[in-house]
């Protein structure tokens, strides 16, 4: 058995007991460093494949996840379109919202305004009832001139009222 081909590198062969001799022939130096040397080589191949495996295990955990994100959202697309559909033609297109908190979104057209007497306009009104900003004196003037501003913060509208007093 001591015939048995170790280790051979192109021409160069060596047995096992040609190994040891050459290994036990070295220093204690140098068994230390190639006993060092070996473990060392097989915690990094270990550390390498427990590597991989994690990273082929991250993968497939977020292309599942994406996956699940992607079919939800097709499924509540699907539930949204059947519904609308279901009350196209059932409920003459009657449209009441899916969530509480839906509100009906207004027209960039509508202002709501908050009517305010003249008298006294630089004393009385200092803020904004909407967002609570200042008035500037460039709104105040505004109003004094042209009868209406808007907030600068919120875009509420402001406008005079023009009260008649009968005596």
């Amino acid at each position: 058995m001591s015939d048995m081909i170790f280790f051979q590198l192109g021409e160069y062969s060596m047995t096992g007991e040609q190994l040891a001799d050459w290994y036990f022939s070295l220093p204690l130096f140098g068994q230390v460093l190639i006993v060092l040397s070996i473990m060392a080589i097989l915690a990094l191949i270990f550390a390498l494949i427990f590597y991989i495996i994690l990273g082929l295990g991250y993968v497939v955990y977020y292309l599942l996840k994406g996956l699940y994100y992607l079919l939800k959202e097709v499924g509540h697309l699907l539930l949204r379109l059947s519904k609308g559909i279901y009350r196209m033609i059932f409920d003459q297109g009657a449209h009441q919202p899916d969530h509480p908190h839906q509100q009906k979104i207004q027209s960039p057209t509508e202002v709501h305004s908050t009517l305010i007497k003249k008298q006294k306009i630089d004393s009385q009104i200092k803020f904004c009832n909407e967002c609570g900003a200042k008035f500037t004196l460039k709104m105040k003037e505004f109003l004094n001139s042209r009868g209406r501003v808007y907030c600068e913060y919120c875009g509420k509208g402001f406008e005079i009222q023009k009260t008649e007093m009968v005596a």
